[in-house]
């Protein structure tokens, strides 16, 4: 049996995953020093950005609309980039 392999979800994982490491570098570097206001800005975006992610997923959002060929898509959504 062939395994589908949807590259937008390989993407979002991809970019969770770098997310989370850029969100653990900052929590390291805050036990260090101040933040600066960028990176505080960057640690609500990451924030922003796994929290959505999750519950995306937890929703079943995001399975209906991975499908590669766009005739299979049972609804007309699409994954912002």
């Amino acid at each position: 049996m062939t395994q589908t392999i949807h590259k937008k979800q390989a993407w979002l994982d991809e970019v969770a995953a770098l997310v989370e490491k850029d969100l653990n570098n900052l929590h390291t570097l805050s036990q260090v020093r101040k933040l600066t206001d960028k990176e505080n800005n960057m640690v609500s975006l990451c924030g922003a950005f796994l929290y959505l992610y999750k519950m995306a997923e937890l929703k079943d959002f995001l399975n209906l609309a991975l499908s590669d060929d766009e005739n299979e898509k049972s609804n007309n959504f699409e994954t912002i980039h």
